[in-house]
């Protein structure tokens, strides 16, 4: 019996870790927003304060990253493929 409720207390750790790793791969996925064809995709998203948000260039023209209430460093012109990641210290990124 004592084998048993070990067994399930390391299974239910088990899916609580696994849990957990998960979560954190989605909210990175979510914090992505891909450049393409002169475009955010996503436009719009949100995130808690403390999160990374990561833009990545996929023109073939440079862009740049820039925070019209100057809220982060403007980024140096991405090349295709190159990325530009910050720590959100606000909650929603616009295209404007």
């Amino acid at each position: 019996m004592a084998a048993l409720l070990c067994g399930i207390v390391f299974l239910n750790l088990s899916l609580f870790a696994l849990g957990d790793e998960m979560k954190n791969a989605d909210s990175t996925k979510q914090n992505r927003i891909e450049i393409k064809d002169f475009a955010f995709n996503p436009q719009s998203i949100t995130v808690k304060s403390g999160e990374k948000v990561t833009w990545i260039n996929r023109d073939e023209e440079p862009h740049t990253i820039v925070s019209v209430e100057k809220q982060f460093k403007k980024s140096t012109a991405l090349d295709t493929d190159q990325e530009f990641t910050i720590t959100a210290i606000f909650a929603q990124f616009t295209r404007r």
